[in-house]
């Protein structure tokens, strides 16, 4: 512990334990129904936390991976910790497996930020090193949203801008990973800047004090067009929170109880003449539902209006089952007008990746996995087409671009949350509704069965949101809208961008090289 004594590296220590604090308060954190309101400051968190760190590598360039790995293991630990409450309280798995869960899962995530620190101090120069820095993170995030097994996009550094309104506006052009783009170019451009390494290094003040007036002052001028933009709203569209605990949701002698509270719901909206009742995921607690004599059992009582509600499917596949988490647009008589299968599935959550191989007969919890759906369509409601998501599929950019482009004029996403608990998962998985809505200008509707459901409105503000662990009903007015954002026509405006940062870095770098050996 020698190392300590020593004052440079005794402040660069206290700087990485400052950056990881900064780290995890960039995100929501909650104990309780309530999130800290530390989090309205995440947008200056995000973009100073990994500045500690960068000093840190470039003052000890030894060990660099495993210093980055460590600094972003002990944060996700921070941001992540409701995965052991989920595993064990959803998945009845043991403490020391759910720990399991967790401490994987954060070694793995950490490891392409890792990756992405060591390959920049390892081949950045001074003159470029901003460039490839941006360039390398901001990869790391776009790769999350497909690998392990389909993708695990949970803390993108974009969805840490949410509480900044103008900021976020330019989702619309670039997207999710636009933002996260501009978060690290900010970033890189600071620590240019803070480490004066070259003559010019004061005009990093140029770009940077531009950067943020041109991104607010596009999002300003976007959030009050859109804002005010007079559109009357001709959908009336009613949810209901029932409020189900997770303990009970599958408890056959529970099934009546359940049905009958979302009926009796569905009546009092049905005083109001919507034109859609949603349930949420799940919400129907029956083993499984193939077609309309099963939907008979449900019951609902809705008059004209159709029920939108979540519940576990199958059908054969090659004459096997084949198990889906569906949603069903179902008329009162039963009738299914439209169906959805979820497309993309929590690893380990809703599947345990086999890779090919069928090994549900020497492993029984295996035959309890969901099936992807293969199919993106969109509904129909009173001629305004619309696109249905469940749950984690609210993390997926290009599955709402692709409803977008098959004529969705708005959204509905149907989510379980009550296997996070008291914690800050709800509030972290609320936040990804923000940006979706941004990216395509579309209203979207969040119904959650404990929490929290909301209306999103194009602009990305909430109209209205329920309390977590609280039963809730309500009617809300939307005016769907078939206009298309650029993000919708090219989604790779970032990338491209990207491609010209990590290729100018490199060349960078060979050049230095060649002028070395000369």
């Amino acid at each position: 512990m020698n190392f300590l004594t020593k004052p440079s590296m005794f402040r660069s220590c206290l700087g990485l334990a400052i950056g990881i604090v900064l780290f995890i308060c960039s995100f929501p954190i909650a104990f309780s129904k309530t999130p800290w309101d530390i989090t309205q400051l995440s947008p200056i968190f995000i973009v100073v936390y990994l500045l500690p760190l960068l000093s840190h590598c470039q003052k000890y360039p030894s060990y660099v991976f495993l210093k980055a790995w460590g600094f972003y293991f002990v944060g996700l630990l921070g941001i992540l910790y409701w995965i052991t409450i989920s595993m064990r309280n959803y998945g009845n798995l043991s403490i020391p497996l759910s720990l399991v869960g967790l401490i994987g899962t954060c070694l793995f995530r950490g490891l392409f930020a890792a990756t992405s620190i060591w390959l920049w101090q390892r081949y950045s120069v001074p003159k470029t090193q901003w460039m490839l820095g941006t360039a390398l993170l901001t990869i790391q995030d776009w790769l999350l949203h497909f690998i392990p097994f389909g993708g695990f996009a949970w803390i993108s550094s974009g969805y840490a801008l949410i509480p900044d309104i103008y900021w976020i506006q330019c989702a619309d052009w670039v997207g999710i990973h636009g933002l996260n783009f501009s978060v690290y170019l900010l970033t890189f451009l600071l620590f240019a800047h803070l480490q004066r390494q070259h003559k010019r290094c004061m005009k990093k003040t140029i770009p940077i004090v531009a950067l943020v007036l041109i991104i607010h002052m596009y999002g300003f001028f976007k959030y009050t067009a859109v804002k005010h933009e007079t559109v009357p709203a001709t959908l009336k569209i009613g949810w209901v929170q029932g409020n189900i605990h997770q303990s009970l949701k599958w408890k056959p002698s529970e099934k009546k109880r359940i049905l009958l509270k979302y009926r009796l719901q569905t009546e009092q909206l049905l005083l109001q003449q919507p034109d859609l009742v949603v349930w949420p995921e799940a919400s129907v607690p029956v083993s499984q539902l193939q077609d309309a004599k099963h939907v008979h059992e449900i019951n609902i009582n809705s008059q004209d209006t159709p029920v939108l509600f979540g519940a576990p499917s199958y059908t054969y596949k090659n004459r096997k089952k084949a198990f889906y988490n569906s949603a069903f647009l179902t008329k009162p008589d039963g009738e299914i007008l439209f169906r959805y299968d979820k497309m993309y599935l929590v690893p380990f959550g809703e599947f345990v990746p086999t890779f090919g191989l069928d090994l549900s007969k020497k492993i029984p919890i295996l035959a309890g996995s969901f099936d992807a759906g293969d199919k993106i369509e969109v509904a129909d409601l009173k001629g305004h087409p619309f696109g249905i998501s469940i749950c984690y599929e609210i993390l997926y950019p290009r599955m709402f671009r692709a409803l977008a482009q098959k004529g969705a004029t708005f959204f509905v996403n149907i989510t379980n949350d009550a296997w996070f608990n008291l914690s800050s998962g709800p509030f972290q998985h609320l936040r990804f509704s923000a940006i979706r809505a941004i990216e395509t200008r579309k209203p979207l509707i969040r119904v959650a069965n404990t929490g929290i459901s909301a209306l999103y409105m194009p602009s990305g503000d909430i109209l209205y949101r329920s309390e977590l662990f609280s039963d809730d009903r309500r009617i809300v007015e939307i005016a769907p809208s078939d206009k298309r954002t650029f993000f919708v026509f090219f989604p790779y405006t970032a990338h491209v961008v990207v491609l010209i940062f990590i290729s100018l870095g490199f060349l960078s770098r060979r050049h230095a090289v060649q002028r070395e050996r000369v």
